[in-house]
């Protein structure tokens, strides 16, 4: 009867885990967007088309996004990752497994920010201090 009960918590610690996993995935979209419209994205150093464009972006990994058009400044942001909190589900119900899978596929996190909108500045435009900052 033991043998039975262990078989039966090892199982259920299995299929109760991944939760991050199952509801996200691996990658999340960004939609980037720029005034104007028409800039090139690109993400990595890798180009993904023109904006307005939905991106996916791996949920494990920091992203460089670079978001350029001809006789505008460049327009460049990092992005970030943040705890899903999908993540408790994990760790509420034991699963051990499943909280191991998603660390380590990157399911557990989200990508901020989740969408990015580019004003471009002409080139040879004074900058206001406050379009500076991010």
């Amino acid at each position: 009867m033991d043998k039975n009960i262990c078989v039966l918590l090892i199982c259920f610690s299995f299929l109760n885990g991944c939760c991050s996993m199952i509801h996200m995935g691996f990658s999340q979209e960004i939609n980037v967007s720029s005034i104007p419209s028409g800039a090139a994205v690109l993400i990595d150093n890798h180009y993904k088309g023109n904006t307005p464009v939905l991106v996916l972006l791996k949920r494990r990994d920091v992203h460089q996004i670079l978001v350029k058009k001809d006789g505008y400044l460049p327009y460049e942001v990092s992005t970030k990752r943040d705890l899903s909190y999908w993540i408790y589900g994990n760790l509420i119900f034991g699963g051990t497994v499943g909280f191991l899978t998603d660390a380590i596929s990157g399911s557990m996190f989200n990508v901020k920010p989740e969408a990015i909108h580019a004003e471009l500045v002409e080139e040879g435009t004074s900058i206001p201090f406050n379009r500076i900052t991010k």
